[in-house]
């Protein structure tokens, strides 16, 4: 990295640390814009210099754990139970990630910043659609199809995106999936999303790898805003808790898109078990990558809708080209 780089780059963090420290006392909604942009830019002098034996060797941390994810608490959430748990067994539950109070106000900012979008005036501060810097992808007919599916942006909503990334700051979870990675890691404003699912929701099987790319080093952070899965009236995620090695066929017999997956070819990878579909209380995690075949978990008499937040981890090197990347 040149002189010059690095000085715009260290410019550049010094502007988010600023502000960010500002902002935890007083919201501006300028400000708050401004972060979004500056993490944006910031991405571009990240270095790219991907572990040269990824993925790690883990072992199992949870040999006993069968047909269903292995679980933690928060405080013991670490790089090897996140490692050991995605390659033995697909996935980790994190119990309590958020605490009451962070998911309290996470779910205020969720519906201010849905008001925000459907209320009378085009935009307000709680909605101001990002535009990303010239050579990136447009986001217009994308941000489209995320709101017909009931679901925004994160960086679509500066004080929500905000209160995110500092939420995921203090679960340590850059540190941990970061360290899992490889890399210093990105989000994306594609995939980092504030849901609001319906009970009548149908559910598709997919693996999130197959439209991001195989090759993507990535891990997702699912974190649930409502108790929902199990027995509760709220459609949760139904999951096939074992390691995958490789995209499954999509787009074929009952696979209701593209991408997704035929349930025959979900029974056959169950090998006998059923899908698991864990309970969730509001703060709860599950952490996966784009192998990991999931749907949302539906069932006949669900009557609630279910808040969730997606947000998905990648390492510099292996971004997508068709996402648009945000500093964290």
């Amino acid at each position: 990295m040149s002189a010059d780089v690095a000085s715009e780059a260290n410019r550049i963090w010094h502007a988010v640390d600023t502000l960010t420290s500002q902002q935890r006392r007083s919201k501006d909604p300028a400000a708050l814009n401004e972060i979004v942009r500056l993490r944006h830019l910031a991405v571009a002098h990240l270095p790219r210099d991907p572990a040269p034996s990824w993925p790690a060797s883990y072992r199992d941390p949870f040999p006993d754990v069968v047909g269903q994810p292995p679980e933690i608490d928060a405080c013991d959430l670490t790089t090897d139970a996140l490692g050991g748990a995605i390659h033995h067994h697909g996935c980790l539950l994190v119990r309590n990630l958020l605490s009451p109070s962070r998911v309290s106000s996470l779910r205020v900012n969720i519906d201010r910043a849905f008001a925000a979008r459907t209320g009378p005036a085009p935009a307000d501060a709680w909605y101001s659609p990002f535009v990303p810097e010239p050579g990136y992808p447009s986001l217009v007919e994308r941000r489209k199809w995320v709101e017909d599916c009931g679901a925004m942006w994160s960086a679509d909503s500066p004080p929500a995106f905000f209160d995110i990334v500092e939420a995921m700051h203090d679960a340590r979870i850059p540190e941990i999936v970061g360290t899992y990675l490889g890399e210093p890691p990105v989000l994306s404003v594609n995939k980092c999303t504030m849901r609001r699912v319906s009970p009548e929701t149908f559910p598709s099987w997919h693996q999130d790898g197959a439209f991001m790319g195989a090759d993507v080093r990535t891990v997702d952070v699912w974190i649930s805003f409502t108790e929902c899965g199990g027995d509760t009236p709220a459609p949760g995620l139904a999951v096939v808790p074992r390691r995958m090695e490789h995209l499954l066929p999509t787009g074929t017999g009952s696979a209701l898109v593209a991408n997704g997956i035929d349930e025959a070819e979900v029974v056959r990878v169950l090998e006998g078990q059923k899908p698991a579909t864990p309970h969730f209380r509001p703060g709860d995690a599950l952490l996966f990558d784009g192998l990991f075949v999931h749907c949302t978990g539906t069932k006949p008499g669900l009557t609630e809708w279910r808040e969730a937040l997606e947000t998905w981890f990648f390492t510099p090197s292996t971004f997508p080209a068709t996402y648009v990347p945000l500093a964290v």
